[in-house]
């Protein structure tokens, strides 16, 4: 089906196929044992589809490419320079996008490493990148001042075991300073970084052969807390619940513990919170 478009001039994205709009599922939900009874359920508003493409129609219209060999091929999307050093980038949708999921499948079909790119600035040269790397036995979260020039730092690294020739679903969130990352619907990767709060969305790879397919791009939410009263000795029902510090984090690397206190709660229960969801200091409960 050919592509219809959503908005006019610069804004206009591309839509190939109707599909069921995708949601960010609320992954289980974890025990914090509190001050008082509550049961704190999440409720989820519909994302909104900003950009999508499933390359069905046999082309790339809408990606820009800033590097590499880029081409369209069994209706999916294909970049095989390996003899060039650096990073290979193409980029699509709306440079001031601030908070969104964007999810695409990725094949890494020859090593180094391929991925997903966003938060992409307007002259497509810097902004961040995820990888996986099934050579190297790792994925990995970058940040880029300069695609071209490879000018990066790493923001988290992590042993990730993957296959050549293997489909991956990636999926990336950012909301505010606020970066996460999963595979096939595991969290793999997360950061903090405020240098580059909006940009585009793109596909990465580097020194590699790789396959891309079903990007789509939708509106991030802020989950809303809808308290009722839960078993248990009941010290006041908090309307909106609130995580609080209550004192310094510790441990290190990627295993960081935070002592958490519930705001205005009284003592004497228990409080379930859902998993997945931002609380107070936009701290991710996992």
């Amino acid at each position: 089906m050919r592509n219809a478009l959503l908005g006019t001039g610069a804004a206009c994205r591309r839509i190939k196929e109707a599909r069921p709009t995708k949601t960010i599922g609320v992954l289980g939900l974890g025990l914090l044992a509190i001050g008082f009874a509550l049961w704190g359920g999440v409720a989820q508003t519909e994302p909104y589809v900003l950009f999508q493409d499933d390359f069905n129609d046999g082309d790339a219209n809408g990606w820009t490419v800033l590097s590499g060999n880029w081409f369209v091929d069994n209706y999916e999307y294909v970049e095989d320079w390996t003899e060039q050093w650096g990073a290979h980038v193409t980029t699509a949708g709306d440079p001031t996008w601030q908070d969104y999921v964007y999810e695409a499948r990725v094949m890494v079909q020859q090593p180094k490493e391929g991925g997903l790119a966003f938060r992409v600035s307007p002259d497509d040269l810097s902004g961040y990148a995820t990888v996986i790397r099934p050579e190297a036995g790792d994925a990995l979260l970058m940040k880029y001042w300069n695609f071209l020039t490879g000018s990066h730092t790493w923001l988290m690294s992590t042993p990730f075991s993957s296959s050549l020739n293997t489909w991956y679903s990636v999926r990336v969130v950012v909301e505010g300073d606020a970066i996460s990352v999963y595979v096939d619907d595991a969290l793999i990767l997360w950061a903090t970084d405020s240098e580059f709060p909006t940009g585009k969305v793109g596909f990465y790879q580097a020194e590699s052969v790789a396959r891309y397919d079903d990007a789509i791009v939708t509106t991030a939410y802020e989950p809303t807390h809808t308290p009722t009263p839960g078993p248990g000795p009941v010290g006041g029902i908090v309307e909106d619940p609130q995580l609080e510090p209550a004192g310094a984090p510790s441990g290190g690397g990627s295993s960081v513990s935070y002592p958490l206190a519930i705001a205005g709660a009284a003592a004497g229960g228990t409080i379930l919170l859902a998993a997945g969801g931002w609380y107070a200091r936009r701290r991710r409960m996992r």
